[in-house]
């Protein structure tokens, strides 16, 4: 079975890791300077946590859609917003918790390589 994901980046740990020396880097909160690990920054429990919209949020998400973003792009786009119903839809505890970062994740690994 897989494991829950509870810590998920918000920040690609491979687009700050040009930043790091040992893989530890330097961060700086409001008027904190401290130092981390890339585990252990930029991230949020269950950042990706999807819930279900309701009528009127999915109405003006395909109006903007329709009436916003060039046509050509508008499959790919209904894609993702499909995707993202059927995980905040889902009655499945696990996928309305991680089959965004799951998703995200599938992405990035594909990116590393460049």
């Amino acid at each position: 079975m897989e494991k829950n994901k509870k810590r998920q980046h918000y920040i690609w740990k491979y687009y700050l890791k040009p930043w790091t020396s040992h893989d530890i880097i330097w961060c700086k909160r409001k008027n904190n300077i401290f130092k981390a690990s890339l585990e252990n920054i930029g991230h949020e429990n269950y950042f990706y946590l999807t819930k279900s919209l309701n009528n009127v949020e999915q109405d003006f998400l395909v109006n903007l859609i329709k009436n916003q973003i060039p046509r050509e792009n508008h499959f790919i786009i209904f894609q993702d917003l499909l995707l993202f119903c059927n995980f905040s839809n889902n009655s499945d505890d696990f996928t309305m918790k991680n089959g965004l970062e799951n998703y995200h994740s599938s992405i990035e690994g594909k990116a590393v390589p460049w």
